[in-house]
């Protein structure tokens, strides 16, 4: 048999372990947006060689989240204003699709863990934790799209998921009140149980629109 074209098990996993922690020190902002991610240094942090850092760094880019500068190095992603309109555009384009289906097609289980998920964020938002807050977040809007039922469209999403998740780490002090996180989802979830599009629809618009004025508002703060 021949062993043309195989790729040794362990260097493979070591490459996705290597790819998932640094993407999520750049989801978190551990890594601030505009840091450069030297192969030498990062290879010297995780004890490893610079071939699976450099393929790990490879992903992450194609992912969007960092990005090259020739002749200067790799860079996490700077998030602009402009980014942050083009994601939530998109992420609102997915999650009507995602939303209405489930509307239409009745999904009690999906129902019940969404409306477990907001009992989760009161209880986060009573804590002030926002990285908790975020995690939760994002794991609602996971559910809904996961619910249609497309490996394609769940795929995509979770690569909108990852820049939301950038843009969100600065926005602890954009969001003065928490709890009105947990009320715009309850609203999302009122309107899929009561069947009603339309306030489906205003209640995904308002929700997407409140979120990308807190996000460009912090970036505004962030530029000066």
């Amino acid at each position: 048999m021949s062993e043309q074209g195989l790729k040794p098990i362990l260097r493979q996993g070591t490459v996705d372990i290597i790819t998932d922690q640094l993407r999520a020190q750049i989801v978190s902002g551990a890594f601030a947006q505009g840091t450069q991610l030297g192969e030498a240094n990062l290879a010297q942090q995780l004890n490893t060689s610079r071939g699976p850092v450099r393929e790990a760094l490879q992903r992450l880019m194609q992912e969007g989240l960092i990005v090259g500068v020739h002749n200067r190095g790799v860079f996490v992603k700077v998030m602009t204003e402009q980014d942050v309109t083009d994601i939530m555009l998109a992420r609102t384009a997915i999650e009507k699709t995602a939303s209405v289906h489930l509307l239409r097609h009745h999904q009690p289980e999906v129902l019940a863990e969404l409306t477990s998920i907001v009992g989760t964020m009161r209880d986060v938002a009573a804590s002030d934790d926002w990285s908790a807050m975020i995690d939760v977040d994002m794991e609602f809007h996971r559910v809904v799209v996961d619910s249609r039922g497309s490996s394609r469209l769940s795929g995509i999403y979770r690569t909108l998921i990852m820049e939301t998740r950038m843009s969100l780490a600065m926005l602890d002090e954009a969001y003065p009140v928490r709890e009105e996180i947990p009320d715009e989802h309850q609203q999302l979830i009122d309107a899929i149980r009561g069947a009603d599009e339309l306030a489906l629809y205003d209640a995904i618009d308002h929700h997407m629109d409140h979120a990308a004025r807190m996000r460009q508002t912090a970036l505004s703060k962030s530029e000066k």
